[in-house]
C-alpha cells in the first residue's frame, strides 16, 4: 500500500512539472489558477487520506503483532521451563556420571592398594623364607665344617698316636740298641 501511495505521488509530481513546462504561469488565467489549486487541494487531501489509511494499517499491524507475542508468551514460557529442565537433567546425569567414575577410580585405586600390600606380604614372605633357607644352610655349612673338623681333629689325633707307636716302636724302650 505504501508503494502504491509513493507511485501515486510520483505521477503527481510527474504531471505537475509536465503542465507547468508547458503552460507558464504568468500565462494561466485566473481560472486555470483555481483549478490548478483545487486540483493540488484535492491531491493533498487525496494524500493525507492515504497517509492516515496507512497509518492506521501500520497501528492494526502492531496491535496484532504485539496480541501475537502476548499468545506466544506462555509457550515461550514452557518451552524455556522444558530448555531448563533438559539442561538442569543434563547437569544432574553428568554429575552422577562423574560420582560414579570417581567411585569407580576409587575402587581402582583401593584394589591397586591391595594388590601392592598383597605383593609386598608375598615378597616379605619370600624374603623371610629365603633368609630361613639362608640360616639353615648356614647351620648345615656350620655342622658340616665342625664335622670336617671334628673329623680332621680325630685324624689328626690318630696320626699322632700312629706317629707315636711308630716311634716308640722304632725305639724301643728297653732294649738295648743293636751291636
Amino acid at each position: 500500500m505504501a508503494a502504491r501511495d509513493e507511485q501515486e505521488r510520483a505521477r503527481l509530481r510527474s504531471l505537475g512539472e509536465v503542465m507547468k513546462t508547458r503552460i507558464p504561469e504568468r500565462d494561466m488565467n485566473r481560472s486555470e489558477r483555481k483549478q490548478q489549486k483545487s486540483t493540488q487541494r484535492k491531491h493533498a487531501i487525496e494524500e493525507s487520506r492515504r497517509k492516515a489509511a496507512a497509518d492506521t494499517e501500520v497501528a492494526t499491524l502492531q496491535m496484532r503483532l504485539h496480541q501475537l507475542k502476548e499468545q506466544q508468551a506462555p509457550e515461550r514460557d514452557d518451552l524455556q521451563h522444558q530448555f531448563e529442565k533438559a539442561v538442569a537433567q543434563q547437569r544432574v546425569a553428568a554429575f552422577q556420571e562423574a560420582q560414579a567414575i570417581s567411585r569407580d577410580a576409587e575402587r581402582m585405586r583401593d584394589e591397586a592398594i591391595a594388590g601392592a600390600e598383597a605383593a609386598a606380604d608375598r615378597v616379605k614372605q619370600e624374603e623371610e623364607r629365603a633368609q630361613k633357607e639362608r640360616h639353615h644352610r648356614a647351620q648345615e655349612e656350620q655342622a658340616r665344617r665342625a664335622l670336617d673338623q671334628e673329623r680332621f681333629d680325630a685324624q689328626q689325633e690318630e696320626i699322632r698316636i700312629l706317629r707315636e707307636q711308630i716311634a716308640a716302636a722304632n725305639h724301643p724302650r728297653g732294649r738295648s740298641p743293636s751291636p
